[in-house]
């Protein structure tokens, strides 16, 4: 599995980056949106990192620039632990490259307790479902999405999926699932605080004797369902946007006690085009660029006018549980090294 930074080597990298100083007034500023508009032409630039698959987000980018004129510079960098990696690692030389930052929410919360992101607060907030939104615009949810068990139609029939979770730790799952590295997957993380708090370790330790495997990748964990050689993969429900988009023979189940994922955008306090990245955040939660998460990423907009994907449930339908981001800020660590020490590599 990919290398991953600790918490305390997050911390090493800010004690040598530069104060950051530059970008505040812009980004604090009062503005209507025409003239954010005409601010962001004039940069002319705005730079993303993104989680996403590019065979997919990037013409939802793209989308931007054809209807703004301001160049879109994407990159998909891996996962939301290797995007964040390389946003320190930038940080720490004094480069600041990107304007917006798109990541699982706990990745987010991590940079901005540490003072490197900005308070923006969308035009389009007051639309936005209460529970995503953001307090103090430092990490805006601007995709939602549940972590699910997706299965291979051709070989499950719909009375062997799972009711329970804690149903996966039964003897006839047993060789049958695959789920995404959390050190490279931010939605893992919080799949495996969220069962950990329910169930406990040894749910997990049954289920890595039981012959569970991992994927560095969630998408990859899709692959392997879409192929027949998992009949079940437990992660995102975005994540096999692309195998669904194909065709292949991909179901969604959502167990009792649905288990959500946040991800959102931030901008960076240094961030070098401010007005562009204050104006593209307001894109993100526009109505056009959210009915594409639903259509193309196969996600949950955080809109209250647009629709879940379709033969999914809607939000009002799904009693979701709050998830307490500062308590797996500050277990993350241990709950990595213990995940790793179960799975035996």
């Amino acid at each position: 599995m990919e290398n991953t930074l600790s918490r305390r080597q997050m911390l090493g990298v800010l004690a040598a980056a530069p104060l950051l100083m530059s970008a505040r007034n812009v980004l604090a500023q009062s503005v209507s949106p025409e003239a954010l508009l005409a601010g962001a032409k004039t940069e002319g630039k705005v730079v993303v990192y993104s989680i996403f698959p590019t065979t997919v987000e990037s013409a939802m980018m793209q989308s931007y620039q054809d209807a703004t004129g301001i160049t879109m510079e994407y990159s998909r960098i891996g996962g939301t632990n290797p995007t964040l990696q390389k946003f320190y690692s930038q940080v720490k030389v004094g480069q600041h490259l990107t304007d917006v930052i798109v990541l699982e929410k706990s990745a987010n919360m991590i940079a901005a307790n540490d003072g490197l992101f900005a308070s923006v607060k969308p035009g389009n907030l007051p639309n936005v479902v209460e529970a995503f939104r953001s307090a103090d615009g430092l990490a805006q949810t601007v995709i939602a999405s549940f972590h699910v068990v997706v299965y291979n139609k051709n070989l499950v029939t719909e009375d062997q999926l799972p009711k329970e979770w804690s149903d996966l730790a039964k003897p006839e799952y047993a060789g049958k699932v695959v789920v995404g590295s959390p050190e490279n997957s931010g939605s893992a993380t919080v799949m495996i605080k969220t069962l950990l708090d329910r169930h406990g370790w040894d749910f997990f330790k049954t289920l890595a004797a039981n012959g569970l495997i991992e994927t560095t990748r969630e998408v990859e964990a899709a692959d392997l369902v879409a192929r027949g050689e998992r009949l079940f993969a437990v992660i995102a429900q975005t994540a096999p946007a692309a195998q669904l988009a194909a065709g292949a023979p991909i179901g969604i189940h959502f167990p009792a006690r649905p288990i959500v994922t946040e991800f959102a955008a931030s901008v960076p306090l240094e961030a070098p085009h401010p007005q562009a990245a204050r104006h593209f955040l307001d894109y993100m939660l526009s109505e056009d660029y959210q009915k594409r998460v639903v259509s193309d990423l196969a996600g949950y907009s955080v809109l209250t006018s647009v629709a879940p994907p379709p033969g999914m449930p809607v939000l009002s339908d799904l009693a979701i549980e709050p998830f307490d981001y500062a308590a797996l800020l500050a277990e993350r660590d241990g709950i990595l090294e213990n995940w790793r020490e179960i799975m035996g590599a």
